[in-house]
């Protein structure tokens, strides 16, 4: 012990738990204070983020708070595929109804970024009750709101980075052992998922690229720019909004939208492969069951 830091041994890991989901158990159930903090340990946090996170937790009355932090990207790898996190969340769920809604499906959390408060975490069993599955901070966040609590989504750039992964090879795994959990290992849900990208980013941009080649009827070509355009628009603003360097560099990534559809369209095949033929997850020369 140094302060009030204390280095803590865990326990043996029990049968049915993932390793991180035990740690964090056991770390709550160490901590003496009204408010339990979960980050990830590659994160840097800003000298001003708990106090801003209480404040607002405490303004807005939520029990669980969660946020964006900004994602610094070192890597082509990471500049293709680590963006479609906003991209996604952004795009396909209502961000400003997650604080005002109390449906679960309204409900997203990111593990860079967790303070509850110690009743509302308890009360809905803590990481026991998600002690088995891989996506455990966005399972905690819908059972915060299944519990009847309230939860707040913030802006966390100036709060908290975090470099997820520094080469392809580590984008390639981190998110093969994520991207089928997020479908909730629905094979139908991933599939129409991967179709779904496939036609909306790709297709446009394979029918222009055909056009010089191929008789493709205009309004056809028309249809597929105006597709196009509108991706790259999503990414560009989604850029000027939330990456604070290389912006100049990133928005000429997000012409390459389609480039990282098909990637991310293939780790998620990968990531099924993983659950259907390997028998779990594979992370850092480990192997979940799940």
């Amino acid at each position: 012990q140094r302060g009030r830091l204390r280095l803590l041994k865990g326990g043996e890991l029990p049968s049915g738990w993932i390793g991180k989901n035990f740690a964090c158990q056991q770390l709550a159930e160490q901590a003496q204070g009204e408010y339990l903090f979960f980050t990830d340990a590659d994160t840097i946090h800003a000298s001003k983020m708990l106090p801003s996170v209480l404040e607002y937790m405490q303004q807005e009355q939520a029990q669980l708070l969660t946020g964006q932090p900004e994602q610094v990207l070192g890597s082509p790898g990471e500049r293709l595929i680590v963006p479609l996190l906003n991209f996604t969340i952004l795009t396909l769920l209502p961000v400003a109804l997650i604080g005002r809604r109390p449906e679960p499906s309204l409900a997203t959390g990111n593990g860079q970024l967790l303070c509850f408060e110690r009743t509302a975490y308890e009360g809905i069993g803590g990481h026991a009750a998600v002690k088995d599955r891989i996506l455990e901070d966005v399972l905690l966040a819908r059972k915060i709101k299944a519990m009847g609590y309230r939860m707040a989504f913030i802006d966390a750039l100036e709060l908290v980075q975090c470099r997820m992964y520094h080469s392809w090879r580590e984008v390639w795994s981190g998110f093969s052992k994520n991207l089928f959990a997020f479908y909730n290992y629905s094979l139908p849900f991933a599939t129409f998922a991967l179709i779904l990208n496939l036609l909306l980013f790709v297709l446009p941009a394979l029918l222009l690229l055909s056009a010089p080649f191929l008789a493709i009827p205009q309004h056809i070509v028309l249809y597929a720019l105006i597709a196009y355009a509108l991706a790259v628009a999503m990414r560009i603003l989604l850029t000027l909004r939330f990456i604070r360097d290389q912006k100049g560099l990133m928005v000429i990534y997000s012409f390459l939208h389609p480039v990282s559809i098909v990637l991310e369209c293939l780790i998620l095949v990968n990531s099924i492969r993983w659950r259907y033929r390997k028998g779990g997850t594979i992370w850092k020369g480990r192997q979940y069951i799940v």
